[in-house]
């Protein structure tokens, strides 16, 4: 596995992340028509299933894509405090910045879809702060206090999605949330068309954009250029945390992991941030799982490996029920990385797994 790559053009070596987990694979010889992610969908029956895979050129360039259509959107930077009234935002501290277009906050309200780890490698590019939040587990007056708080200049989200068989419609609690601030620092908020039907397709409902602040994900991707240079910068662009630290971690978890692998946290988590840049660092595959564990029942962990043969996963602590998960095999699973105190659950659930325990924070202290 290649070290992290140092720029020393300048007088300090400086570095990013989405050249780290995305540019330099394209140099290799046969990577760009590698898959690069996989992903599964919360929908499932016995005959259509909801999934996607992607080259490493795809996400090369849709995240040069996104990092320009970021780039329209981030203008002057703000100077802040700190943060932690949501639950799980308990190590984002937000840095005086002090470089005009640099350090802006994104705010991705987005649960595990395509678009968000592809979005958190083009923010990187451009030196933006990545802030994932994880809408499945964030309640209205969550998401008043964290926009108070952190102060994006920008917000991604979906119209809505499902959780099993429990439809969020999160762009709705957004816009409560937005008209009850009145006055924020969202310049604009992209929409991603994930529930509701393109043109010729039945319901579910369209839904509405205010177009003063509000732009159709879809139509700023189809415009949107392939040319976009990497800021090179050691400074803070993923939470409280520097390039340099989420890519020291990475480079530790990376050789934990088999590809193909599996994050199932949210990026909203250490966990979950660093897993998946650890995987992209290694040039491995990352697989993404968007539903709950439970859906339609609790082997669904399980069926979703096996689906994609995958060899590796990292998996935070959760609940698992050994009866379900008994029901389905993975022979092409190898290893589980995990912060789950219960290791011998782990194990029951995973009978002849190597299972690897590991503290994300405690590498970013």
């Amino acid at each position: 596995m290649e070290s992290i790559y140092w720029n020393t053009d300048g007088d300090k070596a400086t570095t990013n992340i989405s050249y780290n987990c995305v540019d330099r694979h394209l140099m290799k010889d046969g990577y760009k028509h590698d898959i690069a992610m996989l992903w599964d969908g919360n929908f499932w029956d016995d005959d259509v299933h909801d999934y996607a895979d992607l080259s490493w050129d795809v996400v090369d360039v849709l995240t040069r894509k996104i990092a320009n259509i970021f780039k329209g959107f981030c203008g002057k930077a703000r100077k802040l405090g700190k943060t932690g009234s949501h639950p799980s935002l308990d190590f984002l501290e937000i840095k005086k910045n002090d470089q005009q277009g640099e350090n802006d906050r994104i705010l991705f309200l987005l649960h595990n879809v395509i678009q968000l780890p592809i979005s958190i490698m083009a923010a990187s590019r451009i030196g933006a702060v990545s802030v994932p939040l994880n809408p499945a587990e964030s309640t209205t007056s969550q998401l008043i206090e964290v926009i108070q708080e952190i102060q994006p200049v920008l917000v991604v989200t979906v119209d809505a999605f499902w959780q099993g068989h429990k439809l969020i419609e999160i762009k709705k609690e957004l816009d409560i949330a937005v008209q009850k601030l009145q006055t924020t620092s969202v310049k604009r908020i992209l929409v991603i068309r994930h529930t509701a039907p393109n043109d010729g397709v039945p319901p579910p409902d369209e839904f509405e954009l205010n177009k003063e602040i509000e732009t159709e994900w879809r139509d700023l991707v189809a415009k949107a250029d392939i040319s976009c240079d990497p800021v090179w910068t050691p400074k803070l662009q993923l939470r409280t945390i520097s390039t340099k630290q989420a890519l020291i971690a990475a480079e530790q978890l990376a050789p934990l992991t088999v590809s193909d692998c599996l994050s199932l946290a949210h990026p909203q988590t250490a966990l979950g941030l660093i897993g998946f840049v650890a995987i992209w660092f290694s040039g491995k595959t990352l697989a993404i799982y968007e539903g709950p564990l439970d859906h339609p029942d609790p082997s669904r962990l399980k069926q979703v490996i096996r689906k994609f043969e995958l060899k590796s996963a990292i998996i935070p602590t959760c609940d698992l029920e050994p009866e379900y998960m008994a029901i389905v095999q993975v022979p092409t699973l190898t290893r589980i990385v995990t912060e789950h105190e219960d290791t011998a659950l782990i194990q029951k659930c995973f009978p002849d797994i190597e299972v690897l325990q590991c503290n994300v924070k405690t590498s970013l202290e």
